[in-house]
């Protein structure tokens, strides 16, 4: 067993693989002629961002944890950026383009809207009250509507949070409005002005950089540029993917200067954008059958929050540990978003296009 592990391990960790005995493969050529985790390495990303809202919904707010998640958000939308350039490549017109990219974020999106006002929501008020008499019916079917458009024009819900750590009753969903923008940016991005892409994406990076950096307030300025800087740092590692060369030295490079980033001069973007690679290169050396065909991190990411104030109230309410909060949290999550992959999502992405078969973004 142990033997088997070791060599295991071995074949991960070599990068000197070669083809037909020339140089070795680059980013490009491992993913086009390799199996990889991608969708494992979303849901896992997904994951962690839903422990890391845990803490701060219970009122016992964890900032190693909660740091975890930031670091998850902005890789996820770095893989975004490198998958939905290579799909916005490969589909053909923009009208398959936009009907690919709702059927993956709107399914899901309003299943989440219309459990959480009426599943999660009268669930929790039964659990706080012990009746369902002050269940507001204008309220569920206004939260509902309210943000049917991405844009979270109502975060609760007759104010049943109140005793909560936060009451916003899907902290995740901020997010979605500006990846669906994205898409469309990186659409015109790949199309338009492709010739140009290789000079302006980078500058673009950077640019995005700056202005996240330097922003003291919260808006939408700040908040896209934010989450742009990643999406476009990972359109420029798959314009730059065939100069890339996988190789020990490379990934040793890398961790030394993740150590460096991280604990010396302690700079996020810098750290984020090394994970990045990092993720990118692991993800083609671990290859795991099962997550080929299915991709529960949308799922996770929607309905981790609503499930995580039931949770923690009834946890409340029982006087147990925060930590059963977690366990139980990340299971019944899991299972919500196993549903919603196999019940909904799959549903939708599975349909055919004049696209040609890709791997695609959230």
């Amino acid at each position: 067993m142990f033997s088997k592990f070791c060599n295991r391990l071995r074949n991960i960790l070599n990068f000197s693989r070669k083809k037909n005995g020339a140089a070795p493969f680059s980013l490009d050529l491992y993913f086009q002629n390799l199996p990889n985790c991608l969708n494992l390495a979303r849901a896992l990303l997904a994951f962690i961002v839903c422990i890391s809202h845990v803490g701060w919904i219970f009122g016992k707010d964890n900032y190693q944890l909660r740091s975890l998640g930031v670091y998850s958000v902005t890789i996820f939308f770095g893989l975004s950026g490198f998958l939905i350039y290579q799909s916005s490549v490969k589909t053909n017109g923009l009208m398959n383009f936009a009907l690919k990219r709702v059927r993956r974020i709107f399914p899901a999106f309003i299943l989440v809207l219309a459990t959480t006002s009426l599943v999660y929501y009268p669930m929790y008020i039964y659990m706080s009250t012990g009746s369902m008499a002050s269940v507001d019916r204008k309220e569920q079917l206004s939260y509902f509507v309210s943000n049917l458009s991405l844009q979270i024009n109502k975060s609760e819900i007759a104010s049943s949070l109140e005793s909560s750590g936060t009451s916003v009753w899907n902290p995740s969903l901020w997010t979605l409005k500006y990846e669906f923008l994205l898409y469309f940016v990186c659409y015109l991005m790949s199309r338009l002005i492709k010739n140009l892409s290789k000079i302006l994406v980078p500058i673009l990076t950077l640019l995005f950089a700056i202005i996240a950096n330097n922003f003291q307030s919260y808006g939408f300025a700040f908040e896209f540029s934010y989450l742009a800087q990643f999406f476009f740092l990972g359109m420029t590692i798959f314009l730059y993917r065939k100069k890339i060369v996988i190789s020990a030295l490379l990934v040793i490079i890398l961790i030394v200067g993740l150590g460096l980033s991280y604990f010396v001069i302690e700079k996020f973007t810098i750290t984020s954008s090394i994970l990045l690679l990092l993720t990118l290169i692991f993800c083609i050396r671990i290859q795991v059958p099962y997550f080929k065909k299915v991709d529960y991190s949308y799922g996770l990411y929607l309905h981790a929050g609503p499930i995580t104030h039931l949770v923690v109230l009834f946890v409340l309410k029982a006087q147990l540990s925060v930590w059963f909060v977690y366990a139980l949290s990340a299971s019944l999550t899991v299972v919500a978003a196993s549903i919603s992959w196999h019940l909904v999502e799959s549903r939708f992405t599975n349909r055919k296009t004049n696209a040609r078969s890709e791997n695609t973004g959230m």
